[in-house]
């Protein structure tokens, strides 16, 4: 979440995110032999009230081989907070130091909250430089999101249009007939889950040769983020992954291993809270089955809109409902580490009284809650 700005301008700034990653890894391409790499990389997230903007970059290395670079910058606009209507504009380009090859690419895409889910649609393009060959890409996709308490479900649908055929080919695909570019279609759907204190992520996916194109190939895996303190997690992953026309990646088998370190800032200016604010407050309790419950309780004029968000929910806004003359919610909570905020009518997100206040994952205020196993019956 991000937290409020009158002017919506990274010079604005209400949060400074900072992330660090490193690590090692294995990539067995399908037609090449298997590699070992090291990498890093970093991210600079810079968030105001409707607009944050996002630098981040990558070097990785092989045994013998020109490192490879990756450096990308984004954008991101939320000019309707109600409906969750944002987008995200974004630009890239990597190569080889050593090489002539590289890689660029422009993309958007567009998010609205309806009917309980979050839906996107995007659109990217770019070009893929190998030696003296230079072949477009494109890039469609659609699709949604649910959350379901500490889970999150994500299916969607993509086609590729692209030249790059020394990458389609070492993939497995080739063309039945003269055609300018390969068309692909790619089905995938991935889930989310947080048991505990960890964090994992699941995916699985299916590309398909369509028109011209003939050949298919399947993508699955998981990621894992092992909290070791407060600012610093170990990552793991495994699976086989796409290859990646917009990046020039190939298709293969990867496992990666790193250690992940984040930092946040209250950035240049701390907003202040109207005198008249409403009052939030939040205590814990537990259930008639031992469960731990957050009650959360907001003294506001009727006709006030209240909304409940946490980082088990994936920040899926949730309306509270007036009981009287208060607004009362009351959210079981999993075991873990939960981010949990409230915002009125649309504005910045901000802690419930009681609660420990902390930088939550995007940028904004929240307020803490620790739910240990032996709670949760």
């Amino acid at each position: 979440m991000i937290a409020g700005c009158a002017v919506a301008t990274p010079l604005c700034a209400q949060r400074v995110e900072v992330q660090l990653d490193g690590g090692v890894g294995r990539l067995s391409p399908e037609l090449s032999l298997p590699s070992a790499f090291g990498y890093v990389s970093s991210a600079l997230r810079v968030s105001g009230e409707r607009l944050s903007w996002l630098l981040q970059g990558s070097v990785a290395q092989e045994a013998e081989l020109d490192p490879a670079m990756y450096l990308a910058t984004g954008l991101t606009f939320a000019p309707i907070s109600v409906i969750g209507w944002s987008t995200d504009v974004s630009g890239g380009i990597g190569g080889s130091l050593g090489s002539s090859a590289t890689s660029r690419f422009v993309s958007a895409r567009q998010r609205v909250r309806l009917l309980g889910a979050t839906w996107f649609a995007g659109y990217a393009t770019g070009d893929t430089r190998r030696s003296v060959t230079t072949s477009a890409n494109s890039a469609i996709e659609a699709g949604l999101s649910v959350a379901g308490g500490p889970q999150l479900f994500t299916i969607e649908a993509r086609h590729y249009r692209t030249a790059d055929w020394p990458l389609l080919e070492n993939a497995g695909y080739y063309l039945t007939r003269a055609a300018k570019a390969y068309d692909l279609g790619e089905l995938a759907a991935s889930v989310r889950l947080r048991p505990g204190p960890l964090e994992l992520l699941l995916w699985a996916g299916h590309r398909f040769g369509i028109q011209a194109t003939h050949g298919s190939s399947v993508s699955y895996g998981m990621s894992a983020q092992v909290p070791l303190s407060p600012e610093g997690a170990l990552t793991i992953a495994a699976g086989r992954q796409f290859a990646d026309p917009m990046r020039g990646t190939p298709e293969g088998v990867i496992v990666t291993a790193g250690y992940r370190w984040q930092w946040a800032s209250g950035g240049l200016h701390t907003p202040r809270r109207p005198a008249t604010a409403p009052a939030l407050e939040a205590m814990l309790e537990r259930d008639a089955s031992g469960r731990t419950v957050l009650v959360l309780d907001v003294t506001a004029p009727a006709g006030t809109r209240v909304e409940f968000g946490a980082s088990f929910r994936e920040w899926t806004p949730v309306d509270v409902p007036l009981t009287g003359t208060r607004y009362i919610l009351r959210v079981p909570l999993p075991p873990g580490m939960h981010r949990v905020a409230v915002r009125v009518n649309g504005g910045a997100w901000q802690s419930p009284a009681g609660l420990p206040r902390v930088d939550d994952e995007l940028g904004g205020e929240a307020g803490l809650v620790i739910v240990s196993p032996a709670a949760t019956p």
